[in-house]
């Protein structure tokens, strides 16, 4: 979903995997009817159906998460907390956290990546995050803008 900008991946699996999934069983059905008559059998035929399951089922996630945005109707809402925690991870790169308290009454807080040089400025307890959301065609909350405020 790196197109998209959903304020929650485990939302999007949650409210669109089905549907993706139901996707990839017609596509995986309907190609294994058509490739009866054809010279794929036995585990030469299974791979191609996986993939072409694992295939529909991506391309319908990312589909959907563009349609949640672009048939958006709802109004935007903007959301401004204080940071109470800043994070960073390292290995291979170096990924900056910080974190908000939560908006959305079934989170206690908000997890965002933001750059080393804004993590720098951020002083957590006194620094705020301002997130500009909208609702989402099928109830998928998705950000707009965020801004950092020190």
């Amino acid at each position: 979903m790196l197109v998209t900008s959903p304020l929650s991946r485990a939302d999007v699996l949650a409210e669109l995997g089905l549907p993706a999934v139901g996707a990839a069983l017609a596509a995986v059905t309907g190609i294994a009817l058509i490739s009866r008559r054809y010279a794929f059998r036995g585990r030469t035929l299974v791979a191609f159906l996986l993939a072409v399951g694992m295939f529909t089922a991506t391309l319908s996630l990312l589909v959907l998460g563009i349609l949640n945005q672009t048939l958006d109707t709802g109004a935007a809402g903007e959301h401004t907390s204080t940071i109470v925690q800043k994070t960073k991870q390292t290995g291979k790169s170096t990924t900056c956290h910080i974190i908000v308290g939560s908006w959305r009454p079934d989170h206690e807080y908000e997890d965002f990546t933001i750059s080393q040089d804004a993590w720098d400025t951020v002083r957590p307890g006194t620094s705020t995050y301002t997130v500009r959301s909208q609702p989402g065609r099928f109830g998928i909350e998705w950000i707009v803008s965020r801004t950092l405020h020190q």
